[in-house]
């Protein structure tokens, strides 16, 4: 990955760091700012279904550090995978499960209405 600098009209010493992390903290303020009405419609949006907007899940970053990540849940809570285990069967069995050129589930019930409607247009 190209390193990508900036130069700061104040460089010497400890100024400069200083005008880097103001720097730094302006534009995560403002992206935060015009981010947070869109993140909270898409929260609310997704909160009217069963369970929480959120979804955490561990990863394992750089040098094997583990971290919690939240994403906007696109599956619903406690529904079965039954269906799927059905169409994986029929695939192991030599059927032709494929629906239009596509071989993925329907209406899967566990999509949440919101992630579904996202996927619609794309």
């Amino acid at each position: 990955m190209p390193d990508v600098g900036l130069t700061l009209p104040c460089r010497n010493g400890d100024v400069g760091v200083g005008c880097a992390a103001a720097l730094d903290l302006t534009a995560a303020s403002l992206a935060l700012l015009v981010l947070a009405v869109p993140l909270i419609v898409i929260g609310l949006m997704i909160g009217d279904e069963r369970g929480s907007a959120l979804f955490q899940q561990r990863r394992v970053g750089f040098g094997g550090k583990t971290f919690t990540m939240c994403k906007f849940r696109t599956m619903c809570t406690g529904v079965g995978d039954e269906m799927l285990r059905e169409l994986i069967a029929a695939e192991l069995r030599g059927e032709d499960t494929s629906v239009a050129g596509s071989y993925k589930l329907d209406c899967d019930p566990r999509v949440t209405r919101s992630a579904r409607s996202c996927a619609r247009p794309a």
